[in-house]
Order: structure tokens, then C-alpha cells, then sequence
């Protein structure tokens, strides 16, 4: 089977949605920012202003137009497109990590040089994301194609963020006919997330884990 008949295969099998959805997590596993480790926070690369997108951001209760956002793809604009959005919160609703995925590499790109922009001109002249890089393979169906994915961290005072995205290594001209392929290895990603809060969330679900193998056991005693 031809590369350009697995990818339409997929799209009648799954819809373009599941099917993207369907690639990226079974085949590619590229639905998360390849991990190279997190920077150490540094003058140049931590601003003095609390990050956020428009009203969202970390630290905070969820308002109901981030509930809103989050439930629903339409309800929400960002660098001038709709957004879904991602949020992680505690149990009393405080933002843990918020984030959203971006078109391509190079939207990626744009809203970080815009980003960086921002912060300059916002009391942190000296600014510059903290960037590192890695070459990595995308699988689709008998194609091994070449990909480079690159993360660009900034910090305040609680909060890191993260711009991710990735592109081919070499231009790729199959991708252009099956767009589960093309999104695959022309990607990006942002992540704001308050490191202590994450700490916090893992501590909660440790203990909502506990305790259900507590009610778990103790069923088993009583039914004995």
C-alpha cells in the first residue's frame, strides 16, 4: 500500500479529527513536546511580568470562559485563530498547566519571536527564550521521515513556558497530499505551567489512588 493510500485509508476509517488524533498517538507518539530536559532560569531568560495569554493563565481558578475554552474549540481566539485548549487543575480549580496546540512550526515561530517582543517592551529589555534542539524520526507507514523538534523555555517568577515545534529536515512533498502526515512532522505547541502546582496536582492524585485501593481492599474484606 502507497503512503498517499494509508493516509486517505485512515481518514475514511477514523474521520480527518480522529484520524490525526488516531497517527499522532499511535504511530508518531508526537502529541507532547519531546522532553530535552528544562533550563536552569537565568537573567536573560526569565521576564518580570506574570505570563498569560489574554486572561489565562496559571496560579488562578479557572474562570468560566477558560471552562468555556476548554469544553468547547470555537469559544476561544489566540495569534488570530481558534484554539483548543488544554488545562490541568487542583481539586479547587487552580490552573496547574494551560496550553494549546499551533498550526506549523513556523505559526510556532511567529508567536515566539511576538512573545519575546512582548516581554522586551514590557520591562525585560534584555530578554531571549532559552532554545535547544534535537533530530528525531517520524514513522508513517514504510516512510522514516527526518524531523527536528526545538523548545524555547521562558520563566517568571513561578510559571515556565514552553514553545515547542517541529519540521521536517528536508522538504517532504508527499506530506502535502495527506494532512494527518503534513501535521505530524509540521507541528507546534505552547505549555504554561507553575512547576510547585504540578508537584501539588501529583500529590492529589497520589493520594486519590491510596485511597481507592484503601476502599478497594477493604470491599474485598467485606465480601469475603
Amino acid at each position: 500500500m502507497s503512503l498517499v493510500e494509508c493516509g486517505n485509508n485512515m481518514l475514511l476509517r477514523y474521520g480527518i479529527k480522529s484520524a490525526v488524533c488516531v497517527a499522532l498517538v499511535s504511530i508518531a507518539g508526537c502529541s507532547e513536546p519531546v522532553n530535552m530536559g528544562v533550563p536552569e532560569k537565568t537573567a536573560k531568560n526569565t521576564v518580570n511580568e506574570k505570563i498569560s495569554f489574554k486572561t489565562f493563565s496559571t496560579g488562578e481558578v479557572a474562570s468560566k470562559e477558560l471552562e468555556s475554552a476548554r469544553d468547547n474549540p470555537s469559544s476561544w481566539s489566540y495569534f488570530g485563530e481558534m484554539r483548543r485548549v488544554k488545562v490541568v487543575t487542583l481539586a479547587d480549580k487552580t490552573v496547574v498547566d494551560f496550553g494549546f496546540g499551533l498550526n506549523s512550526s513556523f505559526e510556532a515561530s511567529q508567536l515566539k519571536d511576538e512573545m519575546a517582543s512582548r516581554f522586551k517592551s514590557k520591562g525585560s529589555p534584555d530578554f531571549s527564550f532559552d532554545c535547544s534542539s534535537d533530530s528525531g524520526v517520524v514513522e508513517f507507514a514504510d516512510q522514516r521521515i527526518q524531523v527536528r523538534t526545538e523548545n524555547c523555555y521562558a520563566f517568571d517568577g513561578k510559571q515556565t513556558l514552553l514553545i515547542s515545534r517541529k519540521y521536517p529536515k528536508y522538504k517532504e512533498p508527499v506530506a502535502e497530499q495527506i494532512p494527518i502526515l503534513r501535521y505530524m512532522i509540521n507541528n507546534g505547541s505552547v505549555i504554561l505551567f507553575d512547576q510547585n502546582l504540578r508537584v501539588a496536582k501529583a500529590t492529589q492524585e497520589s493520594d486519590k489512588m491510596n485511597k481507592r485501593i484503601a476502599e478497594s481492599q477493604k470491599n474485598v474484606k467485606d465480601d469475603m
